[in-house]
């Protein structure tokens, strides 16, 4: 209620409700006698990696920080989720050559064959929200809560606002094949909302599985958005810029996408003339 009362957006409301619901269901008590320890102990239970833990220590440190904030907790001491520990997944340790070269293989992303295939199988509904997927960069929530009013196709972008976005605010540039492919729908149908049929991210993300499904393709989880960085990074050459396009950061593309094994350009530029 405090934080929908200061206007956080929407993706913070929704994780301080996964993250920090899940501690206080956990210790139900007074948040006082919750020792170091017990978060310790809590953390090591959500299982998964280390990221998934982070995410939840963050929050719950910063739900520690509020209790201190409004007087729950004494000021000017160490609080219990401070005194945490941040947690990194172990190294894999490679053994062999061929661990080495399957290591750097792209299994996260599309072939432009694949993602044409997966197309023609998405009926006209269906279709905007994969071609803006893919050929845009957005985020499958993004998607969700995007209307067509914000597809700007005579300015040639598309507009995403603190609305709609993750991070912040951006413009995204229509590239030709995405301009193209979105001028072949009729004016009726561009309107309310481009997701209207499927609201939520869990519901879209089904949709295009089933699509994948009947192309013969295998679906994989965020791949229609790791294509499109992947691609545009062999085109453009230029981190910073992709990273604006996508609402994320440069840090983050080094990190996820610059040990690959190397693709051909011609690969990325047959993705973007589908």
């Amino acid at each position: 209620e405090h934080l929908a009362r200061r206007g956080v957006g929407h993706y913070h409301l929704r994780d301080t409700k996964r993250y920090v619901g899940g501690v206080v269901e956990a210790f139900p008590g007074l948040i006082s006698a919750v020792q170091t320890t017990d978060i310790d102990a809590y953390l090591m239970r959500l299982g998964g990696s280390a990221r998934n833990k982070n995410n939840h220590r963050r929050a719950i440190i910063s739900f520690f920080n509020f209790a201190q904030e409004k007087g729950f907790l004494p000021h000017g001491s160490l609080h219990a989720a401070a005194a945490t520990t941040d947690y990194r997944d172990p190294r894999s340790q490679i053994t062999s050559e061929q661990q080495a070269i399957d290591l750097l293989q792209p299994t996260d992303i599309y072939s432009p064959e694949e993602m044409r295939k997966i197309l023609v199988e998405a009926d006209d509904t269906l279709r905007p929200t994969l071609e803006i997927k893919a050929f845009s960069g957005a985020r499958t929530e993004e998607v969700t809560r995007l209307w067509w009013v914000m597809v700007a196709e005579a300015e040639g972008c598309l507009k995403v606002p603190d609305a709609v976005g993750k991070i912040c605010a951006r413009r995204v540039p229509l590239l030709p094949n995405l301009q193209a492919r979105l001028a072949k729908y009729a004016a009726g149908q561009k309107r309310e909302k481009v997701s209207a049929d499927w609201p939520t991210a869990n519901s879209l993300t089904r949709a295009w599985a089933r699509a994948a499904e009947k192309a013969g393709v295998p679906y994989k989880r965020n791949a229609f958005r790791n294509s499109y960085i992947t691609y545009r990074l062999i085109i453009t050459e230029d981190i910073g810029k992709v990273a604006e396009e996508c609402g994320t950061s440069a840090k983050m593309i080094k990190k996820n996408y610059q040990s690959r094994a190397a693709i051909a350009r011609a690969t990325a530029e047959d993705w973007f003339s589908i």
